[in-house]
């Protein structure tokens, strides 16, 4: 069986369903794909999900919403000093979606304080955001360079979001994560912000060793 290991960041989403009233649920771009990967692999396909979590009540139902899912759990870290982090989703007046979060006390922030461990799976996936919330950036891409280093496929997922960095520091990170990827998913939108004046082979050229997306 296949192994996957997704990285990143779940959080309580709190949707606004009008009337004052606001449903409760769990979501994060990295375990999204964690629960449809395991969602359509079935048996074919272990997928784990590497978070740090809170202690408290929500943090807890967030494990056990993930272990409902089927998605592995093990790799979940609690830190009793952080919680989960919050975002609430409503609609402007012409139906788009809006975000808003609060996630300076997210423990997600801090799991790359310490070395994790990335090794052990066929596949390791992050994206734009994991990058950007994370405050050690250094042991996260050591994380990876070890997991590339013992075989596993290094897959990155761009997902600018301009709320959590800049483009010079996005792109900053993108340069150090590159060459350990084997897989990039970017789109026309990121591209031209973060890589002005380049097109896709252009960016093949500067980086022969990913498949872009």
């Amino acid at each position: 069986m296949a192994r996957v290991l997704s990285v990143g960041e779940i959080m309580l989403e709190m949707s606004d369903i009008g009337g004052g009233l606001y449903k409760k649920s769990f979501a994060g771009d990295t375990f999204n794909m964690a629960h449809y990967l395991n969602l359509v692999a079935g048996k074919e396909i272990q997928v784990d999900y590497l978070t740090a979590l809170g202690s408290e009540a929500e943090s807890n139902a967030c494990v056990d919403f993930m272990r409902g899912l089927g998605v592995g759990t093990e790799r979940c870290i609690r830190n009793p000093d952080r919680s989960i982090g919050l975002f609430i989703l409503s609609n402007d007046m012409r139906g788009e979606k809006q975000y808003h979060y609060w996630r300076n006390q997210s423990a997600a922030r801090y799991l790359f304080d310490e070395v994790q461990d990335l090794t052990g799976y066929d596949l390791v996936f992050l994206s734009g955001i994991t990058a950007a919330i994370t405050l050690n950036k250094d042991n996260l891409t050591g994380g990876v360079s070890t997991a590339r280093e013992q075989g596993a496929m290094i897959a990155y997922d761009f997902n600018y979001r301009p709320q959590l960095w800049d483009p010079d520091s996005a792109r900053a990170f993108a340069e150090r994560i590159l060459p350990l990827v084997s897989l990039a998913k970017i789109s026309d939108e990121e591209q031209d912000i973060l890589f002005p004046g380049q097109d896709i082979s252009a960016l093949s050229l500067s980086h022969a060793g990913v498949e872009w997306v």
